[in-house]
């Protein structure tokens, strides 16, 4: 059974106008579904290959830097997974020790890199603080008279604050905290 629908569409592939029979058509014709198909897998194919250079050219570095016992700044980030700017700033708090030999060489040794990680604090999870209970709570009229505020001021404010009010009576006013 084939569709009433003619809807005028580009195609993705080759930009030229056609007629569709279903809103999800993409491609004028089975040439250019194929082409697009194949531009598709080129790209993936090619995306894997430069993952895997990039993989084994980040790799090569780290095997050369195994066997060594002192090491330059930028070593130093790349076997930490750092920026040379993270390094530069434990060295400047006195979290990893340096010798600066000239104004552009500067070693670390690993004797100091293994210090430097085995002195830092362990990681603590942080404590989730607990909301405070709100015990005070407001009429509509009590913050329209305290505050001399018009009601379309009120329901903007307690949007805008995520405020919780009752609708019906306006009774009660009450604010959660985000």
């Amino acid at each position: 059974m084939s569709s009433r629908l003619e809807i005028e569409k580009i195609c993705e592939w080759c930009s030229n106008r056609f007629i569709a029979k279903q809103t999800t058509t993409k491609y004028c014709s089975h040439d250019c579904n194929s082409k697009a198909y194949k531009a598709i897998k080129r790209g993936e194919k090619i995306k894997n290959v430069t993952e895997q250079i990039f993989i084994q050219e980040y790799q090569k570095p780290l095997k050369q830097l195994k066997d060594r016992e002192y090491f330059k700044i930028a070593e130093v980030a790349l076997l930490l997974g750092l920026s040379k700017q993270s390094v530069y700033n434990m060295i400047y708090s006195g979290k990893l020790k340096a010798s600066q030999f000239s104004s552009r060489l500067t070693l670390v040794s690993l004797k100091n890199i293994e210090d430097m990680l085995e002195s830092s604090a362990s990681y603590e999870t942080r404590q989730v603080i607990e909301p405070e209970l709100i015990t005070e709570f407001y009429s509509i009229d009590d913050i329209k008279t305290k505050f001399n505020a018009k009601v379309s001021w009120i329901y903007k404010i307690a949007k805008s604050n995520n405020i919780l009010y009752d609708c019906a009576s306006h009774a009660k006013v009450q604010s959660y905290p985000r």
